[in-house]
């Protein structure tokens, strides 16, 4: 150890509490779970773009139900967002989202039959989110985050009674206006790798039967690379207008696809991706396949995406910046033979008590100080602390 090679100073901090923050150096900046936050003063600006195939459909039972010879879907969905990190505790997201639809369909009847092709591009949607990240217990290894997401489409579809002809075109997508509620959480195994899990309520455009969305995730991060293996899924509260008669359901131009105007969709999608980092930016893919489903299509998608972020303030610089604002500071007099415990020469005569909070710096005499470690009062005598190293 290199404790004894410097004389080190240890500084009371007197807060109970650590903020669920985690700094946006190379880990945070290569995976950053929902629960946590990005940073006071951070920022990220993210582009991706995810590529979808259709392979077959479900009907409202949950059926798989094979295209017609001639029939497929496509869709290309690239997304350009801002983040900010308003505070430690408050993030704000706005975005953009393009999309390029692609369907062939089978029409007429007998020998009849001819197959024709649509296309449809452009802003599919303006979103925004507000995300307040709570704060956690020391050597907590859960973290927790609540978000309010909003989304508003760029168009209007017309909508034809079942049997009418419907016109040479395709949609963009469902229309009108998406609000959820997200509850996100991680649990750090250990310093690098990660389970998460987020659970909200949805309530989607195009007057959609409300649904409870989820999210949950196992991530490896290891110096400059991130695994994650995850599933995203849907299920829906049952509550569409057609749910008796889903015949008798308004229809759109949505070619040879179930993705819109659904009735009481559902589906789970696994996945696996990867990111890898640079010095201020990353970039990162995932592939993934609806396994099952209902009122919805079965296929594959495949993403990439770019991101470049700032770190903003981080608390051990906050930390640093009010080295001569601590109450008390003291040396340390021993350190256990691995490492885990210290002792300093301040205690219950200097208001230290149990469980109070240390932030341990090195200091070269010429008012260099480099925070160096933090540990939690374990033991008080009159005028000694026994520290234990979190």
């Amino acid at each position: 150890m290199v404790y004894f090679k410097y004389f080190i100073f240890i500084i009371l901090f007197a807060s109970q509490f650590a903020h669920a923050t985690v700094g946006k150096g190379k880990q945070g900046l290569l995976y950053l779970p929902e629960a946590y936050g990005v940073g006071e003063g951070a920022y990220e600006i993210f582009a991706g773009t995810k590529y979808w195939q259709t392979t077959a459909v479900y009907d409202t039972t949950g059926a798989e139900v094979a295209l017609e010879s001639g029939d497929s879907f496509s869709k290309i969905d690239s997304d350009l967002n801002f983040r900010y990190g308003f505070s430690s505790h408050i993030d704000f997201k706005a975005g953009v989202l393009f999309r390029y639809n692609s369907s062939s369909a089978t029409v007429g009847e007998g020998n009849a039959t001819t197959t024709k092709d649509f296309t449809n591009q452009g802003v599919e949607s303006f979103y925004g989110s507000l995300k307040y990240n709570f704060d956690s217990a020391p050597n907590s290894k859960m973290h927790y985050s609540f978000e309010f997401f909003y989304r508003q489409t760029s168009y209007t579809n017309q909508t034809f009674t079942a049997g009418q002809t419907l016109p040479d075109e395709i949609i963009l997508g469902d229309d009108g206006t998406e609000f959820t509620v997200w509850m996100h959480s991680a649990y750090k195994r250990n310093r690098s790798d990660y389970l998460t899990a987020s659970v909200g309520y949805n309530t989607p455009p195009n007057a959609l039967s409300p649904e409870v969305v989820y999210k949950l995730a196992s991530v490896w991060t290891h110096t400059k690379w991130a695994l994650m293996l995850g599933v995203d899924g849907v299920y829906s509260l049952k509550g569409d207008d057609f749910t008796a008669n889903p015949e008798d359901k308004p229809v759109m131009a949505s070619g040879s696809s179930n993705l819109f105007n659904s009735i009481n969709r559902e589906y789970v999608l696994p996945y696996i991706g990867a990111n890898r980092v640079f010095k201020s930016w990353r970039i990162g893919g995932r592939v993934g396949m609806i396994a099952a489903g209902a009122s919805t299509d079965k296929g594959i998608e495949a993403g990439v995406h770019i991101a470049w972020s700032t770190q903003g303030a981080q608390e051990e610089d906050r930390k640093v910046g009010r080295f001569k604002e601590y109450l008390v500071e003291g040396t340390v007099l021993k350190l256990s033979p691995r490492g885990k415990f210290i002792k300093i020469d301040q205690g219950l005569s200097n208001d230290v008590t149990k469980g109070l909070r240390f932030d341990i710096y090195k200091t070269d005499f010429f008012g260099g100080n480099v925070l160096v470690a933090a540990g939690i009062a374990y033991e008080v005598g009159s005028d000694w602390a026994i520290i234990r190293l979190v």
